[in-house]
């Protein structure tokens, strides 16, 4: 967006307050099965002249996102949750040695994620701007009423049309739990919006094998485990406006 309230940004933070069943200030960001999360990890095989990323996947995701666009917050119900159990890669060996050893995933099946925080998203600045502007987040921006569509063009794009999809990029941050171990974890999310409906994209983060003492990987045709983890989500959402 590049004609929005001068390209303002929004940071929201976390809510302690249970999630109402009506308020149509509140967002739920829904992934659906088409979301699929990946592991990167940078490895050195024998008889290869250069590295290989090893790179596993899966779609048993689940995950809801609660956000208040009037009161800037995120419920603290906000959690996305990966089955470790059915990431696959090219090699059922490295399958089996993260389930048993790195991951430990017979034990601990789930990986979760709880957002915090939204950290600079030009998208939920808009959502913020149009609510206060008509007292309500219409389930879809091309079907607002004549009054309303002025209204919102004048106080939040400058008197110009209503853009009904757009890029937007911002952080998502919280604690990710992978085995026992909880830690802080920040994602650089890159997504793009139509209207109040769906949203896709990717989001991105990174950390060391130790930050959640998890077990390098040691068999005996790699030679040797770059220390970053690289953790991927391209992710397909349906956005609901909660109902009055």
């Amino acid at each position: 967006i590049t004609n929005i309230q001068e390209n303002t940004s929004l940071s929201i933070t976390k809510s302690e307050d249970s999630i109402p069943k009506t308020n149509p200030s509140i967002l739920k960001i829904t992934l659906t099965n088409e979301s699929i999360a990946r592991y990167r990890i940078k490895e050195q095989l024998v008889r290869r002249d250069l590295p290989n990323d090893a790179i596993g996947e899966t779609n048993s995701i689940k995950g809801e996102l609660f956000i208040d666009t009037i009161n800037n917050s995120i419920h603290k119900n906000s959690t996305i949750e990966i089955d470790l159990t059915t990431l696959k890669s090219d090699s059922s060996s490295r399958d089996r040695y993260l389930k048993t050893r790195s991951l430990e995933s017979d034990k601990y099946p789930t990986a979760i994620f709880t957002t915090d925080a939204v950290q600079g998203s030009e998208w939920l600045a808009t959502l913020n701007c149009i609510y206060s502007s008509i007292n309500r987040l219409p389930p879809s921006l091309e079907d607002i009423e004549a009054k309303e569509r002025t209204i919102i063009e004048k106080n939040c794009f400058q008197s110009q049309p209503i853009p009904t999809t757009g890029k937007d990029e911002f952080k998502l941050n919280g604690s990710l739990t992978i085995r026992d171990v909880t830690k802080p974890i920040s994602w650089n999310v890159k997504a793009t919006w139509t209207g109040t409906t769906n949203i896709t994209g990717t989001a991105s983060t990174k950390f060391t094998f130790d930050y959640f003492n998890i077990t390098k990987p040691s068999v005996p045709i790699v030679l040797g485990v770059a220390d970053d983890i690289r953790l991927e989500l391209d992710f397909v959402a349906t956005i609901n406006v909660l109902p009055k």
